[in-house]
């Protein structure tokens, strides 16, 4: 079935009463004899279903079966459409968090997530980041569209991702602005990374048959005291 309007909505309800909703035979129900889904395709005449809630007194939506005839649903029934429930919320719950962390434009991670990084992370011996924005980055905007910046700033998170590798952070801070969390590093590798960094970002980007430049202004302070923050 599609989405049905919430007034015709059988899961309407479930949501309404946040908990478990089960209808035997619509026929002898008042809250559903009329309903269209009921005196018409697809001729709903019971019904079974569980709120999905992510968060206390918070529905996201329902899990449910429908019947054609009349059924009784045991509580073998219920009780397996709550676990398949149970299963969909958590991971709900998970992709929620892990959203959290990420930058929905870009898919690298959130500030936030940098803030936590660096706060796991404050027992490295060696932490240096590296802070970039782009240059001329409104100018894009109002030369080339927003739709153009906004590949722009995927395209430049992209290359931030294969300059650094694993084992490090890149996150957009927000607006053009990026920054590169590293652990471990040395002087040398810094400078090197540094330099991969900019060849990597440093590189037209197309977009819709026009070339933009694509440049950027850096900074990379870096940490040599155990369990000192990284400032700038």
């Amino acid at each position: 079935m599609d989405a049905t309007a919430r007034e015709i909505s059988f899961c309407g309800h479930t949501v309404a009463i946040l908990e478990e909703m089960v209808v035997p035979d619509t026929h002898l129900d008042p809250r559903f004899v009329t309903n269209p889904f009921v005196t018409d395709a697809p001729f709903i005449r019971s019904y079974a279903g569980v709120p999905l809630i992510v968060d206390p007194d918070l529905p996201v939506g329902t899990l449910c079966v429908l019947d054609t005839k009349p059924r009784d649903f045991a509580g073998s029934d219920l009780r397996a459409l709550q676990v398949l429930a149970n299963q969909v919320t958590s991971q709900l719950r998970a992709d929620r968090m892990m959203w959290a962390t990420k930058d929905t434009l870009t898919g690298v991670s959130s500030r936030d997530a940098a803030v936590k990084w660096l706060a796991h992370q404050s027992t490295a011996n060696t932490r240096a980041a590296i802070y970039l924005d782009l240059d001329g980055f409104k100018e894009i905007n109002d030369r080339y569209t927003h739709e153009a910046g906004d590949r722009v700033l995927a395209t430049v998170a992209e290359r931030l991702v294969a300059a650094v590798g694993d084992g490090h952070m890149v996150a957009r801070l927000g607006g053009d602005e990026f920054v590169v969390l590293l652990q471990d590093v040395s002087e040398a590798d810094l400078a090197r990374t540094v330099a991969r960094v900019r060849q990597n970002v440093d590189q037209p980007i197309t977009c819709r048959h026009s070339e933009i430049p694509c440049t950027a202004s850096f900074g990379a302070p870096r940490s040599r005291c155990p369990g000192r923050p990284v400032t700038t």
